[in-house]
């Protein structure tokens, strides 16, 4: 039985939102990738990747809690998958007041548990998950 997937278009539409504001503010071209890819995007300078990209857009503000809690299988996949094409991975964070991002090879995580959403009924939402701290996001 394959896994519903969650992501709407209005997740789709705010994600490219926000895609947009961080090429801007970076003076760089980022590019979606297909669903269920490793990442959200791929960024490139110069016509050369540099980084891939989580890109999260969430509903509450940045201090709202002490970390970020993200899936710990797609954080190690991301990882995984930009060491192989020898370029930096980021999570970036946009809330309801700020926007963030981490170098995903410069800050650890500061716990590793079992976690996830409890809302959806999807006993699957439940797997271990990452806290990064929230003060480690530097300003997109």
């Amino acid at each position: 039985m394959t896994r519903p997937i969650y992501e709407t278009k209005l997740n789709r539409s705010n994600e490219d939102n926000f895609r947009w504001e961080i090429a801007t503010r970076w003076q760089c071209v980022i590019s979606s990738l297909p669903p269920l890819s490793a990442a959200d995007s791929i960024a490139f300078n110069f016509g050369c990747a540099t980084a891939l990209l989580e890109i999260k857009c969430r509903t509450c503000q940045r201090n709202a809690y002490k970390t970020y809690i993200i899936s710990k299988h797609k954080i190690d996949t991301l990882i995984a998958t930009a060491e192989s094409l020898k370029i930096m991975p980021i999570l970036a964070v946009k809330w309801t007041d700020a926007q963030g991002w981490i170098d995903l090879t410069k800050v650890a995580p500061i716990r590793t548990e079992v976690g996830g959403r409890i809302d959806r009924n999807d006993p699957k939402d439940q797997e271990q998950v990452y806290h990064y701290p929230i003060s480690r996001f530097v300003d997109v």
